[in-house]
C-alpha cells in the first residue's frame, strides 16, 4: 500500500472483525497465517473503530502474525473506543511486533493509548518505533501517546511529548 489517504473510516460492526480498523485491518489468525503488509507514504486521517484501533488494527492471533510495516506516515485526528486511537497492535497467542519508521501519531484518541497501544497477552508483541513522533494524543484512561500491556516495543530516535490522559 503506497501513497493513499485513508480517511473517514468507521469500523462499527457487531463482530470482532467488524468493529477494529477503521482505516486498515489486519489479521494473521491461525498458524502459518500472516498479515504483513508494507504501507509507506500513506495519511491516516479522521477514522474511527468501536472498540480498537482508530486507524489501524494489527493482531496475530491462534498462532498467526501481523506485523506490518509502516513507512512515512502519518496518523491523525483517528479514535477508538478502548485501545489504540492511531494504532493498536495485539498478539492474542500469536505475534504482532509492527515496524514503524519516520511516522508521525498527532491527536488521536482512545481510552488506553491515544496514540497507539502494544498488547502481548499471551503472545509475543514487540513492536520497532524509529524516528516517531507522538505528539498530542489522548487517553480517557490510560497512556495517552502510548500504552504496552505485555509488551516490549523499542523506541529509537522518537520523541513523546504532550497529551493527556485521565
Amino acid at each position: 500500500i503506497d501513497g493513499f489517504t485513508v480517511t473517514g473510516g468507521f469500523a462499527n460492526g457487531f463482530t470482532s472483525t467488524e468493529t477494529g480498523g477503521g482505516g486498515l485491518y489486519c489479521l494473521g489468525r491461525g498458524v502459518g497465517s500472516q498479515c504483513n503488509p508494507t504501507v509507506a507514504n500513506v495519511v491516516f486521517s479522521g477514522n474511527k473503530a468501536s472498540y480498537h484501533g482508530g486507524a489501524l488494527f494489527a493482531d496475530g492471533s491462534d498462532g498467526g502474525e501481523s506485523s506490518p510495516v509502516v513507512v512515512n506516515a502519518v496518523f491523525t485526528g483517528s479514535a477508538a473506543r478502548y485501545n489504540g486511537g492511531g494504532i493498536y497492535s495485539g498478539a492474542t497467542n500469536g505475534t504482532s511486533s509492527p515496524q514503524i519508521n519516520n511516522v508521525t501519531f498527532y491527536a488521536n484518541a482512545a481510552g488506553n493509548g491515544g496514540g497507539g497501544y502494544n498488547d502481548g497477552s499471551g503472545g509475543t508483541s514487540q513492536p520497532v518505533l524509529t524516528n516517531v513522533i507522538l505528539w498530542g494524543n489522548a487517553a480517557t484512561t490510560s497512556g495517552a501517546q502510548m500504552f504496552n500491556a505485555y509488551a516490549a516495543p523499542t523506541l529509537g530516535f522518537s520523541l513523546v511529548q504532550g497529551g493527556g490522559s485521565g
